[in-house]
């Protein structure tokens, strides 16, 4: 469950990180490319909560039920796959 819970962040920091290395930027400085910021700035406070928890507690959900923890990674990895269409547009946007 643990690895369930750090999935979402930790494939955003995997992606922050290779943005930054191709766009030649420090990799400590702040910026607002993480998914939260962006949804954030897309769809407001409340709703990013909802989002965010919906990502994060389905796949633990999932897992609690089916105690399998393969189909609860998909499960997390395909409600993160919704959210790239944001960022892109986001980046193209501005």
């Amino acid at each position: 469950e643990i690895f369930l819970l750090m999935l979402i962040p930790g494939l955003d920091l995997l992606r922050v990180s290779i943005t930054r290395l191709i766009n030649k930027k420090n990799m400590f400085d702040g910026d607002r490319i993480h998914i939260h910021h962006i949804l954030l700035d897309r769809f407001g406070y409340l709703n990013t909560i909802l989002i965010v928890q919906t990502i994060i507690i389905l796949p633990l959900l999932t897992s609690f039920f089916t105690k399998n923890i393969l189909l609860s990674i998909l499960l997390g990895i395909f409600l993160y796959l919704p959210i790239l269409p944001i960022y892109l547009t986001s980046k193209i946007n501005n």
